[in-house]
């Protein structure tokens, strides 16, 4: 089976065997959105336009039953300028920069937005994660099924009004019409 690659970084690093290859999602359930500076679910501002169109994608993925308080996100760079993700345990802060890889990262589901690593985009730009997490809503909302409802036949039109004589009033107004352009 043929892949398409989605750069020629991603091309390169799969040829050298350089890096993290960014690998298709077996489980379709899994909802994605997109951050960048143009066309994304979430857009940012970026004055510098270090920060690109399309910077990267978060997946949400679903989760085993046993794990109800945790979030997994796969954050999957697409840049040119990388991003760092940064971890903060107490005083203890652990940032990691990624470029053209995938990163996995665990969320308390209680405390969603205040638990969530700090992400800079190109190193410059937070990622604001309430509008990440509004994205996702607005996402799952959209994949939500609609509820089946009994179509209900339209009603019949209603005739067109008659004269006196059992004529339509459509016709009558033809005639009449006629009558005049004769004349």
């Amino acid at each position: 089976m043929l892949r398409r690659f989605q750069s020629c970084r991603e091309f390169e690093l799969e040829l050298f065997g350089g890096g993290t290859v960014f690998s298709d999602n077996k489980n379709k359930d899994n909802i994605t959105v997109s951050v960048g500076r143009q066309n994304c679910d979430v857009i940012v501002y970026d004055p510098t336009e270090k920060v690109s169109r399309h910077h990267l994608d978060i997946i949400e993925i679903e989760c085993p039953p046993e794990e109800v308080d945790t979030i997994h996100f796969l954050i999957r760079d697409r840049s040119t300028n990388g991003t760092t993700i940064s971890f903060s345990f107490g005083d203890y802060v652990n940032s990691e920069k990624v470029h053209n890889t995938e990163k996995m990262i665990d969320v308390n589901a209680d405390e969603y937005t205040p638990n969530c690593p700090k992400i800079l985009l190109a190193g410059k730009v937070e990622l604001n994660w309430t509008d990440v997490e509004a994205a996702f809503a607005r996402k799952r909302d959209a994949t939500k099924p609609i509820k089946d409802t009994p179509l209900t036949p339209k009603p019949a039109p209603t005739p067109a009004p008659k004269t006196e004589n059992g004529q339509s009033l459509i016709d009558w107004l033809i005639a009449i019409f006629r009558k005049i352009l004769k004349n």
